[in-house]
C-alpha cells in the first residue's frame, strides 16, 4: 500500500554551473576520495539539493552515514551540500540527471572508484507532471494559506493543467528515471552486505485511483508482472491521454494522471526487484503530504518530517520488510471509533506524522469511506479492518489481521465519541442516554448557550432506559477491556507500546458519592478485575432497582459515569501489571461530536491533538495517569469548589484587599519542589462559592523556574507561585469551562482572561496594574508566550473587536 500526497523533493531545472561551482566540485570531489573509511555506510540520495531529500542527507549523515547528493543543477546541488557540510555532516556531491543515461553511468563510475560499493539508494528525484502559472500561484499565496487540506488539493486540482508533453516527462522521470538509476547501481547495490532501495512513492500512487479493474489487477500481480509489460502499459497510457481516452479505458483522472500511473509503475518496478533480489530490503514509501514546492507549501507536514519516514526505511534491518505489500513506516497505530469525529482525527494526525494507522468502526462501508477520504489526502498508511468492540470473535480477527501484516501493534487507541465531557482513544463508546424525540439541537438554539446551560439542557431532556444503561457498560468498559486483551501480545511485541483509552470529566472519582466505592476504585495496589465486574454488577443491580442515590451511584449519565470510572481504574491496573507499556487514559475535551449533539466548544481536530500528544509520550513517560487535554490531573477531580464557578457576565470591580482570602475547602494537591517566591510573597487561596461575578487570570514570570498565577476572582485574589501548582490550576480551569483557546501552560499567559456566558475573552483592564501592587507583584512581568490573535469578542461591550492588537498582553499597561 503506498502513501502520501505530493513528496517535497523533484529536481531542478537545469542551469549552467560556473567557475566557482566547477571550483567547489573539484574540492568535494578530491575531498571524497581522501576520506572514505571502509567501516562507513555509502547512500546515496536523488534529487538531494532541497525539501525533503535535503532533509533525508542531512538526517542519514546525522546517523554516521556517508552520503552522496545528487541533484540536476550543479550550482544548487554544491550550495545545498556546502550547507549540510557545516554542521559536519560526511556529504559529497554529483551531477545527476535521472533521465540521462549518459550522467547516470558517470555516477555509478563515481561511486565504484571512489567506495566500491553503495548500501542505501533513495530514488527521491521526481516531478508532478502538470503545469501551474507561478503568477497565478503567487497571486492566491494568502488565500491558499488559508484553506484546510481538502480545499487545497482541490485548488490544486483545478488550476494544474496536464498536456501531453508534461505526462511523457512525468513517466520518463518518475518511473525510467529511478528504473535507470536503479539498474546502473545495482551491481555496488549487489556488492553490500546490506543492500537497500528505497523509491519514494505517493499517495496518488494507489490502485484505487484506477478505475479499471483489469489495470487493477494487472498492476497489482507481482508475481506474474514483468518489467516488459509495465512499459508496454505506460505506452498505452500515454496513447490513451494523446487519444483524450483516458477516462473511456479506466485510467486515473481527477487530475495529476500522468503522476499517479507512473507512481502506480514505480510501486510495482519495487515489487517485481524485491522478488528477483530477495537479499536487498526493497520497498516504496511515501514521507507524508509535506510543505514543498511540489505541493505549493500546502502540505502538513515539514521537510524535516517527511524526511523521517524514508530515513526509517533505508535503515531497516536486514529481517525488516521487503517489496511495497510491507509497510514502510516504523510504527502501528490502531483507532477504534475511527469512521469520523475525534476518532477520524485521531486517525489523520497521526497518520501525518507517518504512522501506518489501522482505522476500525463497526459499520464497514462508513469505516471504508472514512479510508478512502484520508487516503484522498494522500495518507495512504490508512487502511481499515471492521471491529465491533463487544465481540470478542471481532476483536480477535483484527488481531489476527495486524500479526499478519504487521508482526506488532505500537499504539492502541480506544475512541468513539462519548456523551458530554467525554472521547476517547479507544473511542467506540455508547452514551448510555436517550433524548425524547422533541428535542431541539439546531446550531442557532445552542449557540445561544453557554457551557452550564448546554450541560443543564442535556441533563434535563436525557432518559437512561435500563438497555441504554447495560449497553453503556457493556461498550464503554467491557468492550475496551476485549480489544486490550486482544491486541495485549502485539503491543508488548513493540518496543514502545502505547494504549491510550479515552475517557472523561465523567469518569473522576468525584462523581461517586460512595465514598467506600471511591476508595476502592482508587486503591489501584489492591484492585483487581474481578472486584471491579463486581462492583459493575452492584451497580447495575441497583440501577435496576432504582436505588442509585441511596447506594452513592451518580444519578444523572449514571451508567457512562460508572463505566467510564472502571475503564479508568482498569486502565491503571494494567500499567501497574504491564510497565514496559504506556498506558493511559486522556480527556480531550467537551468536543463537538454526534455524541454531544454538536454542542462542545473545542473542534475534532483540537480534541484529537489532546489524544494524540499521550498516544505519542516519549520512553520513560507516564504511565497508569490521567491526561485532560493533554496535561497530567487527577484521576478524582476537582479538589476545590473553586472549579464549580459558574460566574454572570463580570462586573469587573477592582479588588479591596490583598489579604481577604480564606481556605478551599479542600486542600490543594502537593506540587513538586520548585523555588520558593520572594519573602515579602503571600500565597491566597480563594473562598469558594457557587455563583461568581467576575473571574479574571493573569500569569507572571520572575524568573526561568518560576511562575507566578494570579486568579481575581469578585474581590478575592490567589496567587500560586510553583509551576506545578500552577498548571494543575489552569488545568482546572481549562476543563471546567472548556476553553479551548488554552495550551499547556496557557497561550494567554500575561493577558487577563475574562469569562462571560458567551466564553473567556481577553480584555486589558485599567486597573491591572493596582491589581499587582496588592498582590506585591509589581516586579513580575507577563509571560512571553504566543497570543492567539484571532478576533474575539469585546469583553466590555460584547462588539467585535475591530483589531487583534486590543486584545495582547498588558506590557504597556504596566510600563
Amino acid at each position: 500500500m503506498y502513501h502520501h500526497l505530493v513528496q517535497g523533493c523533484r529536481l531542478q531545472s537545469s542551469h549552467s554551473a560556473g567557475h566557482a561551482a566547477t571550483s567547489r566540485r573539484g574540492k568535494i570531489k578530491m575531498e571524497a576520495a581522501a576520506s572514505n573509511p571502509s567501516s562507513k555506510r555509502i547512500a546515496l540520495v536523488t534529487g538531494g539539493n532541497k525539501g525533503v531529500g535535503l532533509e533525508t542527507c542531512r538526517q542519514l549523515a546525522s546517523k554516521g552515514l556517508k552520503v552522496v547528493l545528487t541533484a540536476r543543477n550543479e550550482g544548487r546541488g554544491l550550495e545545498a551540500v556546502e550547507g549540510v557540510r557545516r554542521s559536519g555532516a560526511d556529504v559529497v556531491f554529483h551531477q545527476l540527471d535521472v533521465t540521462d543515461p549518459d550522467s547516470v553511468a558517470r555516477l555509478a563510475d563515481f561511486v565504484r572508484d571512489q567506495f566500491g560499493k553503495l548500501d542505501i539508494l533513495i530514488n527521491n528525484a521526481g516531478i508532478s507532471g502538470v503545469d501551474r502559472d507561478p503568477v497565478l500561484v503567487a497571486k492566491v499565496k494568502e488565500q491558499v494559506e488559508s484553506m484546510d487540506v481538502d480545499q487545497r488539493v482541490q485548488w490544486m486540482k483545478e488550476n494544474s493543467k496536464e498536456t501531453y508533453e508534461e505526462a511523457k516527462e512525468c513517466m520518463r522521470t518518475n518511473y525510467y528515471g529511478a528504473k535507470l538509476v536503479t539498474e546502473a547501481l545495482l551491481p555496488l547495490l549487489q556488492l553490500s552486505s546490506s543492500g537497500r532501495i528505497v523509491n519514494v512513492s505517493s499517495g496518488f500512487s494507489l490502485l484505487r485511483n484506477f478505475n479499471s479493474e483489469k489495470l487493477k489487477n494487472e498492476f497489482n500481480n507481482a508475481d506474474n508482472l514483468t518489467e516488459k509489460r509495465l512499459e508496454e502499459l505506460l505506452d498505452s497510457f500515454l496513447e490513451d491521454f494523446k487519444a483524450n481516452l483516458i477516462e473511456a479505458h479506466g485510467w486515473p483522472t481527477g487530475g495529476s494522471s500522468a503522476y499517479k500511473v507512473a507512481k502506480a509503475a514505480l510501486n510495482a518496478y519495487t515489487r517485481i526487484l524485491a522478488k528477483k533480489y530477495p537479499r536487498m530490503r526493497i520497498n516504496c514509501l511515501t514521507p507524508g503530504y509535506v510543505k514543498s514546492d511540489m505541493s505549493m507549501h500546502m502540505g502538513v507536514l515539514t521537510p524535516e518530517e517527511g524526511a523521517s519516514n524514508p530515513v526509517k526505511v533505508a535503515l531497516l534491518p536486514d529481517d525488516g520488510p521487503t517489496e511495497i505489500s510491507s509497510t514502510a513506516v516504523a510504527r502501528v497505530a490502531v483507532v477504534t471509533g475511527g469512521n469520523k469525529g475525534i476518532g477520524f482525527e485521531v486517525c489523520r494526525q497521526l497518520a501525518s506524522g507517518g504512522i501506518a494507522v489501522v482505522l476500525t468502526a463497526r459499520d464497514e462501508m462508513r469505516g471504508g469511506e472514512a479510508v478512502e477520504r484520508l487516503n484522498a489526502l494522500g495518507l495512504s498508511h490508512v487502511v481499515f479492518h471492521q471491529l465491533e468492540i463487544t465481540d470478542a470473535s471481532s476483536a480477535a480477527a483484527l488481531a489476527g489481521f495486524l500479526k499478519a501484516r504487521f508482526g506488532k501493534l505500537d499504539i492502541l487507541a480506544i475512541v468513539e465519541l462519548q456523551l458530554l465531557v467525554a472521547s476517547k482513544v479507544n473511542n467506540a463508546a455508547v452514551g448510555g442516554v436517550e433524548y425524547g424525540q422533541e428535542f431541539d439541537t439546531n446550531e442557532e438554539k445552542f449557540g445561544g448557550m453557554d457551557f452550564h446551560q448546554r450541560v443543564e439542557w442535556m441533563l434535563k431532556n436525557a432518559r437512561e432506559p435500563i438497555d441504554s444503561a447495560k449497553n453503556s457498560v457493556k461498550t464503554n468498559y467491557y468492550g475496551t477491556k476485549h480489544v486490550i486483551e486482544a491486541l495485549l501480545p502485539l503491543l508488548q511485541a513493540s518496543s514502545e507500546g502505547r494504549i491510550v483509552n479515552v475517557s472523561s470529566n465523567y469518569g473522576l472519582l468525584r462523581h461517586i458519592g460512595n465514598e467506600e466505592v471511591r476508595q476502592e476504585l482508587n486503591d489501584v495496589d489492591n484492585l483487581t478485575e474481578e472486584r471491579l465486574a463486581e462492583l459493575l454488577d452492584k451497580f447495575m443491580k441497583d440501577f435496576e432497582a432504582g436505588a442509585l442515590e441511596p447506594h452513592g451511584w451518580p444519578t444523572k449519565f449514571s451508567a457512562y459515569k460508572v463505566a467510564k470510572t472502571a475503564m479508568n481504574a482498569y486502565s491503571r491496573i494494567l500499567a501497574r501489571r504491564h510497565p514496559e507499556l504506556r498506558v493511559n487514559c486522556a480527556h480531550p475535551g467537551f468536543v463537538k461530536t454526534d455524541m454531544s449533539m454538536g454542542s462542545g466548544v473545542l473542534t475534532p481536530e483540537e480534541g484529537a491533538r489532546n489524544l494524540v500528544k499521550v498516544a505519542l509520550l516519549p520512553d520513560g513517560g507516564p504511565t497508569g495517569a490521567y491526561f485532560a487535554m493533554g496535561e497530567e490531573a487527577l484521576f478524582v477531580g476537582s479538589g476545590s469548589e473553586i472549579l464549580a464557578l459558574k460566574p454572570t457576565i463580570p462586573t469587573l470591580a477592582p479588588p479591596s484587599c490583598r489579604h481577604c482570602a480564606a481556605k478551599p475547602p479542600h486542600e490543594l494537591p502537593r506540587p513538586l519542589a520548585a523555588p520558593d517566591p520572594p519573602a515579602n510573597r503571600d500565597r491566597h487561596a480563594a473562598r469558594a462559592s457557587s455563583i461568581r461575578s467576575d473571574a479574571s487570570l493573569f500569569v507572571y514570570t520572575q524568573s526561568i523556574a518560576t511562575a507566578y498565577l494570579l486568579l481575581y476572582v469578585d474581590d478575592v485574589i490567589q496567587m500560586a507561585c510553583i509551576i506545578n501548582l500552577f498548571r494543575w490550576l489552569t488545568e482546572r480551569l481549562r476543563s471546567k469551562f472548556s476553553i479551548k483557546d488554552l495550551g499547556p501552560l496557557h497561550y494567554f499567559l500575561g493577558i487577563e482572561v475574562i469569562w462571560r456566558a458567551d466564553g473567556f475573552f481577553l480584555h486589558q483592564q485599567k486597573y491591572a496594574h493596582e491589581l499587582l501592587d496588592r498582590a506585591d507583584m509589581l516586579d513580575c512581568k507577563p509571560v512571553a508566550m504566543p497570543v492567539d490573535t484571532k478576533v474575539k469578542l469585546s469583553a466590555t461591550d460584547g462588539a467585535r473587536a475591530p483589531h487583534a492588537s486590543l486584545y495582547r498582553s498588558i506590557v504597556g499597561t504596566l510600563q
